[in-house]
């Protein structure tokens, strides 16, 4: 291990005293490497579980930053440019929390312009001293190649008056003052999203292989045609597209749907069809390892719930986009669906202009316009609780709406819209400046 190494003592005399006793560096800077501990062998190294930071699921530029402070004086900065997945990640909770002990001074966070060439990630850079520091944080975000151009006037970007107490164990929310106060609020009003508990969340269908499972419409009416029992296993099925804001079009497509124990040799005409693509099925995991028959589905306990009404989005979408369905359609595992009560009153609120506002300070950005509708952050979003007779108010705009479209899925529903959220705006008890902070952030 040492064949490579040289004697830091002897290199940066300066970091000891006069009894050679290691005191510590002025400054460290640094771009540590980032991967996912489980996916390698580093996961389970004793060494690495010891750090206070570790997470098993959690990244190992983690690891460097709890060591680096290890070696600063007291009065020593850190400064690191790294993946900024630990600001809105679960798996980052340990590493905020470690962070926010020190005089964090300047953080920029940078989203949608690439840094690195190879790595499509967003970037962190932070400026923190060991001492603690009770100034204010200096915060801002790079949403654009012209804010990268310009950050040399660091002045246009900064966001004034960040309170030190908003970057701790949470989300960390690049925004002002007055917007983490606004969140604040409406957490502190809502019940989570996750312990509501009138409705049930779940997922769409995992297949394994898409592109055989899910059918044409076309196609599935003729095997229907061909044999009537064969819609015993053909089912309509919603994708994305389908799925807008508070309705769903018309289905295109079918899925097959067999279930762990269907016989299908019972259905011949789709038995042949999947005959044609067994090589393909059989390279599913749970096929490879004899977990399920080749022509089966992966296992879905909850297929029951497809066939009630339900509050239905898709997963990866840069809108909220939550509607009502009611014609017992299935869905692939690009979407979630919740089954309940009060399904048409949770849509308002979650398509509300609220809840997009305090959604996208914390949530996931995939690609270019894609935000994660899912995991803990969107568990978390929340809901305010409201009285039969507010819920009765809502659910008749909701109905207002679905009639509207029903007649025409082109028909302009704003006007519906715009009451159902200045009704959110009650339930949440927002004020006037703050309504402007969210109509401001919507438009």
């Amino acid at each position: 291990i040492y064949e490579k190494a040289f004697e830091w003592r002897f290199e940066f005399p300066e970091v000891l005293n006069d009894n050679g006793d290691f005191v510590g560096f002025d400054i460290v800077i640094g771009n540590p490497p980032y991967f996912q501990l489980q996916y390698t062998e580093y996961g389970s190294i004793d060494y690495l579980k010891k750090f206070e930071v570790y997470e098993k699921t959690g990244d190992i530029y983690s690891l460097f930053f709890e060591k680096s402070f290890s070696l600063l004086q007291e009065f020593g900065i850190l400064s690191f440019i790294t993946s900024n997945r630990f600001c809105n990640t679960n798996y980052g909770t340990k590493t905020r929390e470690f962070l926010s002990k020190f005089g964090v001074n300047t953080i920029v966070n940078i989203n949608d312009v690439d840094i690195f060439e190879e790595a499509n990630v967003g970037t962190f850079i932070g400026l923190i001293g060991k001492k603690k520091s009770d100034n204010l944080l200096k915060a801002f975000e790079i949403k654009t190649i012209e804010d990268a151009i310009n950050i040399q006037n660091i002045s246009n970007l900064i966001t004034s008056d960040i309170q030190p107490e908003f970057f701790g164990e949470k989300s960390w929310i690049f925004s002002s003052n007055a917007v983490l106060k606004l969140k604040n609020k409406l957490e502190q009003i809502g019940t989570s999203l996750s312990q509501i508990k009138d409705i049930k969340i779940n997922r769409g269908i995992t297949t394994g292989v898409n592109s055989v499972f899910i059918i044409d419409k076309e196609k599935g009416e003729n095997f229907i045609k061909a044999n009537p029992k064969n819609a015993e296993i053909i089912k309509p099925v919603l994708k994305g597209a389908e799925i807008k804001r508070y309705f769903v079009k018309e289905f295109s497509n079918y899925v097959i749907l067999t279930k762990t124990g269907v016989n299908i040799t019972d259905y011949n005409e789709v038995y042949e069809y999947l005959l044609e693509n067994r090589e393909a099925l059989e390279k599913v995991y749970e096929a490879k390892k004899g977990m399920k028959k080749w022509y089966e589905l992966r296992n879905c306990t909850y297929y029951d719930a497809f066939q009630e009404n339900k509050l239905i989005w898709t997963r990866l979408a840069n809108i909220n986009s939550f509607a009502i369905s009611t014609k017992n359609e299935y869905s692939i595992d690009s979407t979630s669906f919740a089954v309940g009560e009060n399904l048409k009153y949770y849509a308002a609120i979650l398509n509300s202009k609220t809840v997009f506002f305090y959604f996208k300070l914390g949530s996931v950005i995939w690609g270019k316009d894609g935000i994660k509708w899912f995991g803990d952050f969107f568990d978390n979003i929340p809901i305010p609780i409201a009285s039969d007779d507010q819920k009765k108010e809502i659910k008749k705009i909701v109905n207002d709406i679905l009639e509207t479209k029903k007649m025409n899925s082109e028909a302009d529903t704003s006007g519906f819209e715009n009451k159902i959220n200045q009704l959110v705006y009650n339930l949440y008890n927002l004020t006037k400046e703050e309504i402007k902070i969210i109509e401001e952030a919507n438009t």
